[in-house]
């Protein structure tokens, strides 16, 4: 590595920062990809576990797994999860509370509505709207959490 490099963040996996000279660029996005049980999460995780061994505040977005199941799948790895906060965007979230004023513009009245439901109507309110997930619905989640609290890394 030279004097002139950016600085690096650790992968959290040795041959993967020998690989990118040191580590991932900070403040970069990166995309990770692969087909199913490639180790895509088992990667983030790594990566934001690094993180917090460096005493850095961790975000995990999690659209594709539950989050009590990727809680329970770190857990049988030998991990703890407990210093990672976990962003619910998973499309059979039940409840999120930020999530409530954060869905997109043309589902406010639906959003409304779930305000006041009782736990029951707003799960099955909640399962025919989230299947819709957008980029921009995801966006606002994502501004509003990141407006509320500095991360070093967010996979």
């Amino acid at each position: 590595m030279n004097d002139n490099a950016p600085h690096r963040m650790s992968t959290g996996v040795e041959g993967m920062d020998q690989m990118l000279d040191g580590g991932l660029i900070p403040g970069r996005p990166y995309v990770v990809a692969g087909s199913y049980g490639s180790g895509k999460t088992t990667f983030c995780v790594q990566f934001l576990q690094q993180g917090v061994r460096q005493g850095e505040r961790a975000l995990f977005v999690s659209i594709d797994e539950p989050p009590a199941e990727l809680r329970e799948n770190v857990r049988f790895l030998g991990w703890d999860v407990g210093k990672i906060r976990i962003l619910d965007v998973h499309p059979a979230a039940k409840a999120y509370s930020k999530r409530v004023s954060l869905v997109e513009v043309a589902a406010q009245r639906a959003v409304g509505s779930l305000r006041d439901a009782r736990a029951d109507a707003k799960t099955e309110s909640m399962k025919q709207m989230s299947p819709d997930l957008s980029p921009q619905s995801l966006q606002l989640m994502l501004k509003q959490e990141l407006q509320e609290v500095k991360y070093s890394r967010v996979v």
